[in-house]
């Protein structure tokens, strides 16, 4: 027997009064067929108790919301309405609200209370358990003890506070289970399960009613724990078993971590007891920005923003508030003021210096979004840290703390590359043309120059930096001494020591001598370019109008650059047609591979490469120079041997592939004889250059027109690999988009026009230091220069004479152009 407690007697005298209201005309839903609970909505619409959603439909699967199920509560109690307070009770149920009267209503009667923060919890659905409290709590029978009645297989996910009140329920037979043995409490109630319940209920107190003929009008005792909402898994809360139930306020024993950032934002974890069903986590009297319950000792919070100083943390629940003192503290988090480097290159690898404030305990320090490499926390003002590899463009410098995050806006700057680099040559200011064997040659003016010393009129570049540089070097010859054992020689002495592998020997008696290395060098080491011949065999320099010698350094292993090597050809002297150079020696190598004594050369990464190369000929006219990439020639890059003796080379721009093998070959029927003593017979040159704007333009037979006026430009009519230099093929001017310094290669391989002379223009000019004459009949002129460039400048090769010549075309490239961007404008 259910025993009745006072609260029941006023429910069942309600009650009748409910049950005595005449039958309203029938309603009619269209889709409550299929449902369970058809009889019991059919039922309580007819008497005004449950209304449908409108169009003829009641949604018996829907949820049902706090604020309606207290409109089902207070129709089927028959409570007075007509008394609402002037006052409204709760924040979110105004006076104008559609439910208000109702809300108001069940309160009084002390079924329902709201969420502890002076709102009900108006749009908030409710939850099984919930429903079953109040049903159970509007009865007023005493439920202490009916959770051991409890069969379901989830009966420990109840929460304590309605476990009592569900299996009350359960023996009352207002609800049940679900079939495969679950209650689900904290499911959302649908509306079909409300009217199910309420029907039950009703039958329910008309029973108590007829056991209990005479009640008490006394007035109804306020329920112990009042129906609350917790934030976690939509569930309204709820208090105890009609007050069987001991309260118990929470309590917070830890938290962690225990302080951050006045900005607020940390995710902390409280642990404590009695945290089900809690209503508000604060801050001192702030509430948390978010929070959820894990469990009833855990609660997860997002702290709010706050001031510096330690405050209080308090958990409401519907049982008191638990408090912890000085529980978390508001600390200011670091500042970036500033770093001793603010940019380096796209490899990273800098160590800065950050100095601020407040760098004690940091967790962590980004370039952007990426973490440093290392980094150490020299003080509470200083981080010493090592730079990681980002992209080109500013980045943010952030120090990370326990108390927050500190930002340098755009702190550090990565960018392409800016490689010590120099260019001088020498023009005919310097009247001795002769430069005697054993002598270097003095260089009277200069190019760009970065990191790398030079005084005009002088002999020497000094490096600053150590790395692996490329040198281009050349001589122009306006008449050499050719006798056995009397040849000069061109080579690049390092320290006063010549490279044995730059060394080129003058085999026509006019024309062009050039080379190109890649040596190691230290900061401090001292180049210069040598006649290494001996002291009676002069280099007599051309000088007038053009330039003489060139000699450009350019250090690649820190620039746009990855894979470098020099190799210098074997013993076996003559080349026959269609086969492959051997090389007997290696420069420096970084991931190129080559084992001496062979013709393969393999990259070990994919990308551009600028390539040059070169053949020194005792004989061999007729024959042809290309580069092969995986045994195939490629034709942009064959340059026909035109004279009898002396140099074929070519420079190209290749996109290549990891694995791919390239050979330098006579790609023609007709051999060719190497010089190999005591000079270099070939060279070739691998940079990886893909990092950098690039541009290679060539010329092949596609242009009839081969002849190149005094004056005019000379048109390409093929594109190598473009970046951020823009041409149009069969036109003449090739446009840089990005300012900077740039590497330029260029040259022409002519039938005739001695006499005829090799410059190039920027934007119409021609550039003095790029002249270089024609001084064979036949043979190939080229040049080598680095220019300060700005976006939008327009470069064309130029015959820069009167006299024209005549490009050679078939089968060969008859010209060729390359730009590669190498650092930035100086500024002075």
């Amino acid at each position: 027997m259910v025993k009745k407690n006072v609260i029941k007697v006023i429910t069942t005298v309600t009650l009748l009064s409910s049950l005595a209201l005449p039958v309203q005309a029938a309603t009619s839903f269209s889709d409550i067929n299929n449902s369970y609970a058809k009889d019991a909505i059919q039922k309580l619409a007819n008497e005004g108790i449950l209304n449908g959603i409108g169009e003829g439909k009641f949604s018996p699967t829907g949820t049902i919301t706090r604020q309606d199920f207290a409109i089902v509560l207070a129709k089927a109690l028959n409570l007075d309405t007509t008394q609402a307070p002037a006052t409204f009770t709760f924040s979110d149920i105004p006076s104008d609200h559609y439910a208000f009267k109702y809300v108001e209503a069940a309160v009084k009667a002390g079924l329902i209370k709201g969420n502890g923060d002076g709102t009900f919890g108006n749009g908030q659905s409710l939850s099984r358990q919930d429903m079953a409290v109040i049903f159970v709590r509007a009865l007023g029978v005493d439920a202490k003890g009916k959770a051991a009645d409890l069969k379901f297989s989830d009966a420990s996910s109840i929460s304590d506070y309605a476990k009592d009140a569900v299996g009350a329920a359960v023996e009352l037979g207002l609800i049940s289970g679900n079939t495969e043995g679950t209650f689900n409490p904290t499911g959302n109630a649908e509306r079909q399960a409300v009217a199910q319940v309420a029907s039950k209920f009703l039958k329910v107190a008309e029973t108590n009613k007829s056991q209990n003929p005479e009640p008490s009008p006394l007035k109804p005792s306020q329920p112990t724990t009042p129906t609350t909402p917790t934030t976690n898994n939509n569930t309204s809360g709820g208090g105890g078993g009609g007050g069987s139930t001991p309260v118990v306020a929470p309590t917070i024993t830890s938290i962690t971590p225990s302080s951050g950032s006045t900005a607020g934002g940390n995710i902390i974890t409280i642990t404590g007891t009695g945290f089900t069903n809690a209503t508000a986590v604060k801050f001192g009297a702030t509430p948390a920005t978010s929070f959820s319950i894990v469990s009833s000792t855990q609660i997860t919070a997002v702290v709010p923003a706050g001031t510096a100083g330690a405050v209080n943390v308090s958990v409401a629940t519907p049982n008191g508030t638990g408090s912890k003192a000085g529980g978390y503290t508001y600390a200011d988090g670091p500042t970036v003021t500033s770093l001793n480097v603010t940019s380096g290159l796209l490899a990273g690898g800098n160590t800065v210096i950050i100095t601020g404030t407040r760098f004690t305990g940091a967790t962590a320090v980004k370039f952007g979004t990426v973490n440093a490499t290392s980094f150490t926390v020299d003080s509470d003002t200083q981080i010493t840290a090592v730079v990681p590899a980002g992209t080109a463009g500013a980045v943010n410098v952030s120090v990370v703390t326990p108390n927050g995050t500190g930002s340098k806006t755009e702190g550090y700057t990565y960018a392409q590359a800016s490689s010590p680099f120099g260019s001088v040559h020498l023009l005919a200011t310097i009247a001795e043309a002769a430069v005697m064997g054993g002598d270097d040659v003095p260089f009277n003016n200069n190019g760009p120059l970065n990191n790398i010393a030079h005084m005009a009129g002088t002999t020497i570049l000094t490096v600053s930096e150590t790395g692996v540089y490329k040198i281009d070097y050349s001589a122009n010859i306006a008449a050499a001494i050719i006798a056995p054992g009397m040849t000069p020689q061109l080579a690049v002495a390092v320290n006063g020591v010549v490279d044995p592998s730059t060394r080129v020997s003058a085999l026509a008696p006019t024309g062009e001598v050039s080379g190109s290395a890649l040596l190691s060098l230290t900061a401090g080491d001292v180049v210069t370019l040598r006649n290494d011949s001996l002291a009676l065999i002069p280099l007599n320099l051309n000088l007038a109008p053009a330039v003489g010698a060139q000699l450009n350094l350019v250090k690649v292993d820190q620039a746009p650059a990855g894979s470098v090597h020099q190799l210098a050809t074997i013993a076996d002297a003559t080349v026959i047609g269609g086969a492959d150079v051997p090389f007997s020696n290696n420069g420096p190598l970084d991931n190129v591979n080559h084992t001496a004594g062979t013709t393969a050369v393999t990259v070990t990464q994919s990308g551009v490469y600028k390539i040059d190369y070169s053949v020194n000929t005792m004989a061999g006219i007729g024959s042809q120079l290309a580069l092969a990439v995986n045994g195939a020639v490629d034709p942009s890059t064959r340059v026909s041997a035109l004279a009898p003796t002396g140099e074929v080379s070519g420079s190209a721009l290749l996109s290549l592939t990891a694995g791919d093998v390239v050979t330098l070959r006579n790609d023609s029927p007709v051999p060719f004889t190497l010089n190999l003593a005591p000079g270099v017979g070939a060279q070739l040159n691998l940079v990886k250059v893909e990092q950098a704007p690039a541009g290679s333009v060539h010329q092949i037979a596609t242009i009839a027109d081969a002849i190149v006026f005094g004056g005019a430009d000379v048109p390409f009519s093929n594109n190598g690999p473009l970046d951020n230099v823009n041409h149009t093929e069969g036109t003449t001017a090739v446009t840089v988009t990005q300012s900077g310094v740039y590497k330029i290669d260029y040259s022409v391989n002519t039938t005739a026009g001695i006499g005829s002379q090799l410059a190039l223009a920027v934007n119409g000019a021609v550039d003095p230091s790029t002249r270089v004459s024609a001084l064979a009949p036949t043979g190939e002129v080229s040049g080598s220069a680095l220019l300060s460039l700005t976006a939008g400048d327009v470069v064309t090769l130029r015959n820069d004479s009167p006299v024209p010549f005549i490009l050679n075309l078939a089968p060969g490239v008859g010209a060729q152009i390359n730009l590669i961007k190498v650092g930035e404008n100086i500024i002075d």
